[in-house]
């Protein structure tokens, strides 16, 4: 199954950076977080609004970073126009 919209290559410093990863990265298996140096992160996804996959996204990246010692904090839908929608997962780094 493809999730996401086109793939967005991010390089660990870009995610420290904003720290934002694209759920669809770390589904892709490309979102490099070992060298993350902060204790918070967002886990963002982007579909049109109503779209079923968008929380199936995100709440499979998290339950992969789970295994990674990430931890779900909180998720909200943020608006981004009148035909997308973003949800951002808040996660926490355990320990």
């Amino acid at each position: 199954m493809v999730y996401g919209t086109a793939m967005v290559s991010q390089t660990p410093q870009m995610i420290a950076a904003s720290r934002v990863v694209y759920a669809a990265s770390v589904l892709a298996g490309t979102a490099d977080l070992r060298g993350y140096p902060h204790r918070h992160l967002a886990v963002l996804s982007q579909f049109a609004v109503g779209s079923a996959f968008t929380l199936t996204e995100v709440l499979t990246a998290v339950e992969i970073m789970q295994h990674w010692g990430w931890e779900l904090v909180n998720v909200a839908s943020l608006p981004n126009g009148e035909v997308t929608s973003q949800l951002c997962a808040i996660v926490r780094r355990r320990g």
